[in-house]
């Protein structure tokens, strides 16, 4: 950005003959400071190109993150998409929800680390999400992993994450983690 404000012009190329009329393509943004920490991200994807959608003037609203979670400072963040595979859409109200949990002691219920709750009227998925936490709070000998839900506006479970996604230590990531939810059923 090198001192540049919002908004900031972009573009982005792409070779025609690779794209197939059948898919839906998006884009996304987020804003890194120069020590990779994530500072701002898209929290919806944006359709361009194919089915009617444009390919020039897209405005990509970026939030910063950890605007709509529960603050641990805001010092880091896990980030990635969340979506699940059936076509359907989700009633007025529902939200999302995804943690960093530390899943260390069998024993013991998991420790919330971090947490972001996202509003998902009108989105589609995949949605971004951006979870923060707080280093000083992560020993390196601890697991950590994600786990995501999507309850409706009646607090019903919809879709939950089934298995785990380790984040942070051990070599795992902290950014680009896709996951992918499975419906439940009532």
């Amino acid at each position: 950005m090198d001192g540049k404000s919002v908004p900031v012009p972009y573009a982005i190329t792409y070779d025609p003959s690779l794209i197939d009329p059948r898919f839906t393509y998006i884009v996304a943004a987020r804003i890194t400071a120069a020590d990779g920490q994530l500072l701002f991200i898209s929290d919806t994807f944006i359709p361009v190109i194919t089915r009617d959608s444009p390919t020039q003037d897209v405005e990509i609203v970026v939030v910063p993150v950890g605007g709509q979670g529960t603050s641990t400072g805001g010092a880091a963040a896990v980030s990635g998409t969340l979506t699940y595979l059936q076509r359907i859409a989700l009633p007025p109200g529902a939200v999302a929800n995804v943690q960093i949990q530390d899943i260390s002691r069998a024993d013991a219920p998991a420790e919330v680390m971090g947490e972001q709750d996202i509003p998902m009227d009108g989105k589609s998925v995949p949605v971004a999400f951006a979870v923060p936490y707080d280093p000083s709070k992560i020993q390196d000998n601890h697991r950590y992993s994600l786990r995501a839900t999507i309850r409706d506006a009646a607090g019903q479970l919809l879709f939950t994450t089934d298995t785990a996604t380790p984040v942070i230590t051990g070599d795992n990531p902290t950014s680009d983690i896709k996951l992918i939810l499975v419906q439940v059923r009532s």
